[in-house]
């Protein structure tokens, strides 16, 4: 037996318990019974139609985000559907006692059926908007309990990143020619070396920036890619800086990962274009593939988590032949 199938029978039994208890004493005649059975079918009807409204809602209006709203929406859409269910009530009605006419159905039933009604919708739909609210409130909590690790996880991954001892041996070494051979260089190769490590901390405990920022940064790393590989890479930025805000270090992660996994030279140079794209940043490279590739402890996989808690939007990989794309959601 399915799952749909346990909870449809799950709740035809508390239905027909709850309209069978009402009564105060077991039926002793056919009328009895029906009564009964249309009760316990308009008792469903109202307990997954408040299912259907809570499922309805449930990706549209948050219960943590918008309570209020959510609240009087869900009592509202109860009550058209109670009005509904009841007016079919009376539709059987009629059909057990048709020389009955629809003032005299009113007229014959009790206060205790509306009461009933009441209560058993108030029953239902507690039941069914508390174990929402519940799910979803719990859902959160383990959402930002994830993100929190995550993030204390991408801290520490930035950090070690950038004092990699390649990283800090290949720009020392760079630094190293410079300063024998262009001085004004290497003065501006420090500068912007510096520049990259202060933005490192800085940013660290944020969770986005402004996507200037974010630019700027990434200018100053591809400078010293530039001065390192000369003119084995190559590279090119359009972007319009005041479109919204991006995850810190995303643009420098990507790069990263582009000469991790691409061999460059003079006559086979890396190139790599970033620009906007909609509301995306779109990072292309082309692809000269290493024989033997240097893994990293942040790939794209930690980005799209990161992005996938802030924005709707997914992160896109595009892996053609001959080019890689990577596009990142602007966050507004």
């Amino acid at each position: 037996m399915g799952k749909k199938t346990s909870n449809f029978f799950i709740v035809f039994l508390i239905c027909l318990a709850l309209n069978t208890l009402t009564r105060g004493s077991l039926p002793s005649e056919l009328k009895d019974w029906y009564f009964i059975a249309v009760g316990t079918v308009t008792s469903m009807m109202i307990w997954f139609g408040c299912a259907f409204i809570g499922d309805s809602f449930r990706d549209k209006i948050s219960w943590t985000e918008r309570p209020y709203l959510r609240l009087v929406l869900s009592i509202a859409a109860t009550a058209i559907l109670v009005a509904m269910v009841y007016y079919l009530t009376v539709m059987l009605w009629l059909a057990a006692y048709p020389d009955f006419s629809l003032g005299r159905v009113f007229r014959n039933l009790e206060w205790r059926n509306y009461v009933l009604t009441f209560l058993i919708t108030l029953a239902i739909s507690s039941i069914l908007y508390g174990r929402g609210f519940f799910l979803e409130w719990k859902t959160k909590l383990e959402e930002a309990e994830k993100f929190k690790r995550e993030k204390l996880l991408y801290q520490y991954e930035m950090l070690r990143n950038q004092v990699n001892p390649h990283f800090l041996f290949n720009n020392l070494s760079v630094l190293s020619n410079l300063v024998h051979k262009d001085a004004d260089l290497a003065e501006s190769f420090i500068n912007k070396f510096s520049k990259v490590y202060r933005y490192v901390l800085d940013s660290r405990m944020k969770e986005t920036v402004p996507i200037a920022e974010e630019v700027k940064h990434l200018e100053d790393y591809l400078f010293l890619m530039k001065i390192r590989f000369g003119d084995g890479f190559n590279f090119e930025l359009k972007l319009d800086q005041n479109v919204g805000q991006v995850v810190p270090m995303t643009l420098q992660m990507l790069a990263e990962n582009v000469f991790k996994h691409n061999a460059t030279s003079p006559s086979n140079p890396i190139w790599l274009s970033v620009k906007n794209e909609h509301d995306y940043i779109a990072m292309t490279n082309n692809k000269i593939p290493r024989k033997q590739i240097e893994e990293s402890g942040i790939g794209l996989k930690n980005i799209k988590e990161r992005y996938a808690y802030l924005t709707e939007k997914q992160v896109i990989v595009i892996d053609e032949p001959d080019l890689f794309t990577v596009k990142i959601p602007l966050i507004s």
